[in-house]
């Protein structure tokens, strides 16, 4: 009986304002409780963030299903007097807008788990904590590039300056770089999970002057590594183009920081020579619509609207 009156509790607390959306995406309707014991709070989010809460490692959480699991007297009070408002109160107090939030549809995994161990364990927007380095403006480290042409992946040295409005990449140990990016002219784009790239980022960039945009892949060796150069790209462009001064609500200033794409995938088209069928990979940024030979393609591509 006393387990039915706790679950039937749980049910009627996650229908609570606040609770009625995931803790940490935003979904509607969460189907589980994030009990963060170290801190004595508890959350209600939706499944796909319960897999990050639950992921190797995690030894500060308890995860339940509402609806498979058994819930004590004490559990119950602790989400009574916790839940997501409180909970995000405290854990969200200093929350950075450059660190982009979890998406209920089409979020990559890594982001969704490097939200949480920047959320729940380094405590990187919670009072008090220390400044995270991607909030410096600058940053230099290794990741991995992709070849332009094969599918090797290469260790380059990537510098990013706020100050110089750069990011920069130099091949083994020359002084010189390869190449030179305007971080006003980039969008950084988290690579989706379909194409099992792990800890991948795609870099567009726009040059003007030949009105072509160029495509770059890179890799971290770690999620955090790629989650940190994401969120100071983004945190440097928002500082150049002087978007922390508008008013845009947090939704819009994210999209300023960086756009996701709004559809990938393949497509069979015909050839300009011929009504042969050849499969493609097409990406729709916006207004406009790219198409490559095969996904993670680095080259000078047009746009067609």
């Amino acid at each position: 009986m006393a387990a039915e009156r706790n679950r039937r509790a749980m049910e009627q607390l996650a229908k609570q304002e606040g609770n009625d959306r995931c803790a940490e995406c935003r979904r509607e309707n969460p189907d589980w409780v994030a009990i963060v014991q170290n801190l004595n709070l508890g959350v209600f989010v939706c499944t796909d963030c319960c897999g990050s809460h639950r992921a190797p490692g995690r030894t500060y959480v308890r995860t339940k299903s509402i609806q498979l699991d058994k819930f004590d007297d004490d559990e119950v009070q602790l989400m009574m007097a916790s839940g997501n408002r409180k909970s995000n109160a405290i854990l969200e107090e200093h929350y950075h807008p450059c660190f982009k939030r979890p998406s209920s549809e089409r979020c990559p995994r890594v982001l969704r788990d490097q939200w949480v161990t920047a959320k729940y364990q380094r405590h990187d927007f919670k009072d008090g904590s220390p400044h995270p380095s991607y909030l410096t403006g600058s940053k230099s480290g290794d990741l991995l590039k992709r070849e332009k042409s094969g599918n090797k992946w290469n260790k380059r040295l990537f510098e990013l300056s706020e100050s110089d409005n750069t990011l920069r990449y130099y091949v083994g140990k020359s002084e010189v770089p390869k190449e030179t990016l305007l971080l006003t002219e980039i969008n950084a784009v988290l690579i989706e999970d379909a194409l099992e790239i792990p800890n991948g980022m795609h870099l567009m960039y726009y040059n003007a002057r030949e009105d072509r945009t160029r495509h770059f892949y890179v890799r971290g060796t770690t999620g955090q590594e790629i989650i940190e150069w994401y969120v100071a790209i983004r945190h440097a462009r928002a500082k150049r183009l002087n978007l922390y001064a508008t008013e845009l609500d947090e939704n819009r200033l994210s999209m300023k920081m960086s756009r996701d794409f709004i559809k990938t995938g393949h497509l069979w088209k015909t050839g300009p020579k011929d009504n042969r069928f050849q499969k493609r990979w097409f990406i729709l940024d916006q207004k406009l619509l790219y198409y490559f030979e095969h996904p993670l393609v680095s080259c000078l591509t047009r746009a067609y609207w």
